[in-house]
């Protein structure tokens, strides 16, 4: 499991804000105070509320229909093993934009939380990754034909509880970046400009597990009227779960590694 690192979490909310929204998300945030988030950006041209928390680790974007959070982590937040202390940080972030939305006068509908880790493989044998996977889960060997694959995305998804779905994704990610100059004239837009993925340098790759929870099995069956205490628990929950499933995966591949592990 050690070569498993948390690197995000990100939640979805579909909500809706009447107008004079802006002001109501601002005043909401002041009245939170400067240990939860703090307004970094906003006005009605943009049509968007930025919010960040005083590590800028989580930021969230409020538009009238939508608002969107990423946390990125950092220092033991990254850790497999500090499952506590990322739990407690969702469900207080969770908490202060629920109740921030709430008091706004936001009606609450979808909820979507996605987690995140990653096993890099760079500077090690990405072809060692590969061949874990492939060892684990026997389809791929279907799917590339007997060969080692050199790209792969699966997903399994079920019902939880009543209403909502538990997603588990296991794909081979890659990350790639580069630095263009534009000399843009001020007030004008950029417009035609393209760039292919092989024009960037690969900066890092391996094995990413995502880790999906959403109501959206409720929506689907007319149940879109969802209160803040409904969705922090939802949270709550995903966060509580999230271990039980984590090592089930992770043990797989584990054992593939192993000596022998692919004749088992």
């Amino acid at each position: 499991m050690s070569n498993f690192q948390f690197s995000f979490q990100t939640m979805a909310l579909a909500c809706g804000l009447a107008d004079g929204w802006e002001e109501r998300v601002k005043k909401a945030a002041k009245a939170k105070g400067p240990g939860e988030l703090n307004v970094f950006h906003g006005g009605s041209a943009e049509q968007v509320i930025v919010l960040q928390s005083p590590t800028s680790s989580t930021r969230v974007a409020i538009k009238p229909d939508r608002t969107e959070l990423r946390t990125d982590y950092f220092d033991d937040f990254v850790n497999v093993d500090h499952w506590d202390a990322r739990a407690k940080y969702s469900e207080a972030k969770a908490k202060a934009i629920l109740e921030l939305l709430e008091a706004a006068g936001t009606k609450f509908s979808f909820l979507g939380i996605t987690t995140v880790a990653r096993w890099s493989t760079r500077g090690k044998d990405a072809e060692e990754a590969r061949a874990a996977v492939q060892g684990a889960f026997g389809g791929l060997d279907l799917l590339s034909e007997g060969e080692s694959p050199y790209d792969f995305s699966l997903r399994a998804s079920r019902v939880v509880g009543e209403n909502q779905f538990s997603n588990i994704f296991l794909n081979w990610y890659q990350s790639r970046s580069v630095t263009v100059a534009l000399q843009v004239p001020k007030g004008v837009v950029p417009t035609g400009f393209s760039l292919n993925e092989w024009d960037m340098p690969l900066e890092e790759e391996g094995i990413e597990l995502r880790f999906d929870r959403n109501n959206k099995r409720a929506m689907f069956e007319g149940c879109r009227d969802w209160t803040k205490d409904g969705l922090l628990t939802m949270v709550c929950d995903t966060m509580k779960e999230m271990p039980t499933s984590f090592d089930a995966v992770v043990k797989a591949i584990e054992q593939s590694r192993a000596p022998g592990g692919h004749d088992d």
